[in-house]
């Protein structure tokens, strides 16, 4: 699992904060790539992952906290990520380097303004994100 965001634009934590909550369950699968994912390539890879869940913050159009689901081959124009650099080329990267199935676990953010606080509908969907993903990698109890 890789969480994707900057923790200091509000919505934009969504990414990050999932891989915090997870990181107990699978701490040697679970990466926390900030603002910068492609950072991550190597360690992701040495994971030998079969399927690789990236979540991040996205504006396609929806409510807030509403989550779409897209693997890397629809993400270019379907999803508009909050980050300078696009993640479907991320996606497809470490597709092609590991071989795994990649999908994309997007969360509709209200706002990415610096400084402000998640908005609730997102912290829920970043809740209920987490506690799938948990039961997926057959973790252990998630604070609610």
């Amino acid at each position: 699992m890789v969480g994707v965001g900057n923790t200091l634009k509000a919505d934009d934590a969504a990414g990050p904060l999932v891989a915090e909550m997870l990181r107990g369950t699978c701490p040697n699968r679970v990466f926390d790539a900030g603002q910068a994912p492609e950072n991550f390539i190597g360690p992701i890879r040495r994971a030998c992952p079969e399927t690789v869940v990236v979540v991040d913050a996205a504006d396609f159009g929806g409510e807030p906290g509403e989550v779409r689901i897209a693997h890397a081959e629809g993400v270019a124009g379907e999803l508009i990520g909050t980050h300078g650099a696009p993640l479907s080329v991320f996606m497809r990267f470490v597709a092609e380097e590991t071989g795994a199935m990649v999908v994309l676990v997007a969360v509709q953010v209200r706002s990415t303004a610096l400084g402000e606080t998640m908005c609730p509908e997102v912290s829920e969907a970043v809740r209920r994100i987490a506690l799938e993903l948990d039961a997926l990698l057959g973790g252990r109890e998630i604070d609610d």
